[in-house]
């Protein structure tokens, strides 16, 4: 054994000191373009760093943050979400296009800026990135978005823990469906494709203004691990633990649910919720639904993908959530779960053996 070892650390040193000059050689050359890129890298990181609003903590603010038992950022978010219902109703004040858009815009990024200040320019990069792949390759642009979009999106998780990620998603959405449209066999898109294909490309100023509609369907910061730390959790039996956590997990739902439609609301004051006429004569909304919590819960059937597919979606979704182990294992443990929950009620009523047989027949796992 020892004779082995020796023979080992000798090829082991041997293939060192042959690629040690091969490696010396690469790193000279790659070094002409790695030290400009880690500069910029690091400028960069410091303009993301950089955290900064021009409008001052008031007074108010802080009175009213403390009675309502919020942060100062929660309480200007809060503010600014229902801010957005009563200032996007001045888009119907302007009938020309154009000043309708400059107001948009411009009320848009000002309830944007109120709560996240300068953070909000983390997300200009990706912007130009997806409005380009739309105006210079508009049939390759939901493909360019995806490569360029989305690695941005990680980088920021890397560098600074980007809450960004609804902005990927809007903008990945938009250049799929310009892409859409270039599709020859129109009969291969689906009827959501075919609804939402776009096009032409929007123009700077109309990107703008969708592009000020995505952040607001952010939420707050969700419930922190010191809540459930604590000697009252504890100390209860195990039915009142897990009960709490369903109630305090419906609770945090209705709070993103809240948020959609607050911007759902939006949407409606400014008049985009109008879908026209029907063939009795009565009025159409329901174009901009943000969501539909009831659909949700109450839903009786849901596709069922395969596993591959099913476990390549939830690695994506761990990945965009953040470049965190907890996520990765979390979203890969979920796609094992939504899988066996198929074989779950028969496993338990009737015959346990022959439903994990089964269940090891359609997945990876061997069964013997």
């Amino acid at each position: 054994m020892e004779q082995v070892e020796a023979q080992a650390r000798a090829l082991l040193a041997q293939a060192t000191a042959h690629a040690a000059p091969i490696v010396d050689e690469v790193a000279k050359l790659a070094l002409p373009v790695a030290e400009p890129v880690y500069k910029a890298h690091l400028q960069f990181q410091e303009f993301l760093s950089a955290n900064h609003n021009l409008i001052p903590h008031m007074a108010w603010e802080e009175s009213a943050s403390g009675t309502l038992g919020l942060s100062l950022s929660q309480f200007r978010f809060t503010l600014a979400l229902f801010a957005s219902v009563i200032l996007v109703a001045g888009v119907r004040l302007f009938r020309n296009p154009t000043l309708r858009h400059l107001y948009a815009v411009a009320t848009g990024i000002l309830i944007i800026y109120y709560p996240f200040g300068s953070s909000i320019m983390h997300v200009l990069p990706m912007a130009v990135a997806a409005y380009l792949a739309m105006l210079l390759a508009p049939r390759r642009a939901g493909l360019i978005a995806w490569c360029t979009v989305f690695p941005y999106l990680i980088y920021l998780h890397v560098v600074n823990a980007s809450g960004a990620m609804v902005a990927v998603l809007k903008l990945i959405s938009i250049c799929v469906c310009r892409a859409d449209s270039f599709r020859k066999n129109k009969e291969d898109l689906s009827p959501y494709q075919s609804a939402h294909q776009l096009t032409r490309t929007p123009s700077p100023l109309e990107f703008g203004l969708w592009h000020m509609g995505v952040y607001l369907a952010l939420t707050l910061n969700g419930w922190s691990m010191e809540h459930y730390h604590s000697d009252w959790y504890y100390s209860q039996p195990l039915y009142i633990r897990v009960g709490s956590f369903c109630v305090i997990g419906a609770v945090y739902q209705l709070r993103y649910y809240f948020t959609w439609k607050i911007t759902e609301a939006s949407y409606v004051f400014a008049g985009l919720d109008w879908q026209g006429w029907a063939a009795d004569g009565k009025p159409q909304w329901g174009r901009c639904r943000n969501c539909s919590f009831l659909g949700v819960w109450l839903a009786d059937s849901a596709r069922n993908p395969g596993f591959q597919s099913l476990l390549f979606t939830q690695l994506i979704s761990a990945v965009w959530h953040g470049l965190y182990p907890g996520y990765l294992l979390f979203f890969t443990g979920t796609a094992v779960v939504f899988k066996a929950e198929a074989y779950l009620p028969k496993a338990l009523l009737l015959d346990w053996q022959q439903s994990i047989t089964s269940y090891a027949s359609v997945a990876f796992f061997p069964w013997k």
